[in-house]
């Protein structure tokens, strides 16, 4: 079994979880068993499993394996399935109920109100007061409907205790909290198989869950860490023997432009701190590889691609929107947007007939504001536009003339990947990592020198400007996009990860 590890899944997804979801699907489809393992609690998960296109046996959470609750196909708690003797109830607000003892409020139940996705008057949280107002207990009912966890308060300081329960009702998992609402340590008790165990954290509580699962499945399995800083505490402590990887999503140092030079991130000194406890990097470049391994010699560093495309069918440039460019980013300082938008002024000066589509969720909200005020500055707010994410972008790269990326540092671009398979031509800076190995300057799209404002106005522009010509570039965008063809990123995983078995003796 391969089990892809990160933090949780969010309705909105980041890169590192699509790429989770993509290799998940190639696993499959090569009918190589695999789940991702998430740790974190979340009572929406189901709904954004499904959101993703997986189901819930594609995911094991900590939470839920431990409260065994992976699959539910219980009942669904409405309202009047909880009872109160005695009080009066009243409904406000259109999600609201109201438990009242001689005027005062004693119990508050809240519904979900999206009937799309729930049905009517289902549970989301009871809340208890006592007779003074105070809270003192917090009911929490998971999306599939059942009661998953119960938060108790002090009068002094919030949050005292969670608890995380069965189906029965029984817990099977606390802890205990500070007044600021983090876990003390030794606070975590678990209660599995008719024994209790104690954690100082949540990273142990984590570690016994990974082993756990290891010790489930037959055979040697193995652990990819995907979202590192999150996972490896837990990954690099495993008890039972396992094997270990950690993907690299992203730059490994401090400055993205001095790759060999530039002091170690904190999670890649405690990689090369801990290389005898971990199978190989996995980098989705050449150059990363290269410049890793010079890093960190120590360490084996392999190459496998997180993504890979599926032929398209072929959209016309002439039934797309003239002259739309796309960038699909969420707002952070990562993704240099304020290049980008400085840049498509002028070529909006030059080209009046385009614009700029920005597609992604909001991680910094003061860059978002600031960003929106650049476009207001510049006069572009009727040919600007920022749209939220969506799980699927198949249309939204169908009727684009070109994409851009302006990123201070990548990984391996997703969007330029998925870009070429809709046969939409680049432009990209070439940061570290990724761009360079995706645009085939002159070919598919431009690289343009990072920073370059001018130069990537000047790339967007040649691309676009001429009918004719765009065409063409879409035709050479279409075939490249072959490179990331699902038999070829197969083999790469085939042979640098699942076929590699050199360390395998050597991991502690």
């Amino acid at each position: 079994m391969y089990y892809f590890l990160t933090q949780m899944l969010d309705w909105n997804l980041s890169g590192i979880e699509v790429a989770q979801r993509t290799r998940l699907r190639l696993f499959k489809d090569h009918q190589i068993a695999a789940k991702i393992a998430t740790r974190d609690y979340n009572r929406y998960l189901h709904l954004n499993i499904r959101r993703m296109g997986l189901t819930d046996a594609d995911v094991v959470n900590l939470f839920n394996f431990f409260q065994g609750v992976e699959i539910y196909t219980g009942t669904i708690t409405h309202v009047d399935d909880l009872h109160f003797p005695g009080l009066t109830r009243s409904f406000v607000d259109g999600w609201r109920y109201l438990y009242q003892d001689q005027g005062k409020l004693r119990v508050e139940i809240h519904v979900f109100t999206d009937q799309t996705m729930y049905e009517k008057d289902q549970v989301e949280q009871v809340i208890i007061y006592d007779r003074y107002g105070h809270i003192v207990e917090r009911d929490l009912y998971d999306v599939r409907g059942f009661l998953s966890s119960i938060d108790w308060y002090s009068q002094r300081d919030g949050i005292a205790q969670t608890d995380y329960l069965n189906t029965t009702g029984t817990t099977v998992l606390s802890v205990n909290y500070t007044s600021t609402d983090q876990p003390l340590n030794g606070t975590w008790c678990l209660t599995y198989k008719g024994q209790q165990y104690f954690f100082g954290d949540l990273d142990e509580l984590n570690t016994f869950f990974y082993d756990t699962l290891n010790e489930q499945n037959v055979g040697l399995n193995t652990f990819i860490g995907d979202r590192t800083e999150i996972v490896d505490p837990a990954l690099l402590n495993m008890k039972t023997q396992a094997r270990r990887f950690d993907y690299v999503h992203n730059i490994q140092v401090d400055d993205p432009n001095n790759p060999l030079t530039s002091p170690l991130g904190s999670v890649f000194k405690n990689e090369a701190d801990h290389s005898n406890r971990l199978n190989a990097l996995i980098v989705p470049t050449n150059r990363q590889r290269e410049d890793l391994t010079a890093r960190i010699p120590a360490m084996e560093v392999v190459t496998a691609r997180q993504v890979y495309v599926l032929p398209q069918p072929v959209v016309p440039m002439g039934d797309r929107k003239r002259g739309k460019i796309l960038c699909v980013a969420r707002i952070h300082p990562q993704k240099g947007l304020e290049d980008l938008i400085g840049a498509f002024a002028k070529v909006h000066q030059q080209l009046p007939f385009t614009t700029l589509e920005i597609r992604g969720y909001v991680n910094d909200e003061k860059l978002n504001q600031k960003l929106h005020q650049q476009v207001v500055d510049l006069g572009l707010t009727d040919v600007v536009s920022f749209e939220d994410y969506l799980p699927s972008l198949s249309d939204v790269y169908d009727s684009a003339q070109a994409v851009a990326l302006t990123s201070r540092y990548e990984g391996l671009p997703m969007t330029l990947v998925e870009g070429l398979s809709h046969g939409v031509p680049l432009a990209a800076y070439d940061c570290n990592y990724g761009p360079a190995e995706v645009v085939q300057d002159g070919i598919n799209g431009h690289l343009v020198a990072n920073f370059d404002i001018d130069g990537m106005a000047t790339a967007l522009i040649d691309l676009l400007a001429d009918e004719a010509q765009l065409n063409q570039w879409s035709e050479r965008a279409y075939r490249s996009a072959g490179r990331f063809s699902e038999d070829n990123i197969w083999q790469e995983w085939q042979h640098n990860v699942i076929d590699n078995h050199e360390r395998d003796h050597e991991i502690q």
